[in-house]
């Protein structure tokens, strides 16, 4: 994780506010691993490929994906050796038309137009989840229910103890 120039900086030295390592469910070694830069030129200046997010049309000749677009052919390039980013706007503003134009790609969800700003934790989590999806990403747990479906009589005959009892509560 590349942090620029963060508002109210970023604390160093196992100084997480109180909160981030519990929100961060086990990552805390990417809180703890953030570098920072002071522009957003200089935090990817070493990457061969980078996506910035947007939710509105900014006029750039940049082809436009979604997530579930980007991230095959983006673990097919970091598969290769290339070194690919995801560049994430403020919470309030997002990326500036200058920030977009460092990027090769423009990353949009596809979301309802009359609400088409999401968070910046929105925005992480769906790039994240189709990522995860990308990857060949598994659930933690499945399904393991060994019991066969019910057939239509025992079905039924729950529905007509449960009016049975609604009708005894009034």
């Amino acid at each position: 994780m590349r942090l620029v120039a963060p508002r109210d900086g970023w604390p160093t030295g196992g100084g997480l506010k109180k909160g981030a390592t519990s929100a961060a469910s086990g990552a805390t070694h990417i809180l703890e691993n953030a570098r920072l830069f002071p522009s957003a030129a200089e935090a990817i200046a070493d990457l061969n490929h980078v996506l910035a997010t947007t939710a509105r049309e900014r006029g750039q000749m940049k082809r436009v994906v979604t997530p579930a677009e980007a991230m095959p052919p983006i673990a097919g390039r970091i598969g290769s050796g290339e070194r690919v980013g995801i560049l994430f706007g403020r919470e309030r503003i997002g990326l500036t038309n200058e920030e977009i134009s460092f990027a090769d790609a423009i990353l949009t969800f596809p979301v309802n137009p009359s609400f088409a700003s999401l968070n910046l934790a929105q925005a992480v989590l769906l790039a994240g989840y189709e990522w995860f999806k990308a990857t060949g990403g598994e659930p933690p747990f499945r399904e393991n229910n060994l019991a066969p479906p019910a057939s239509r009589a025992p079905v039924l005959s729950m529905c007509d103890f449960v009016e049975h009892e609604r009708a005894l509560c009034g």
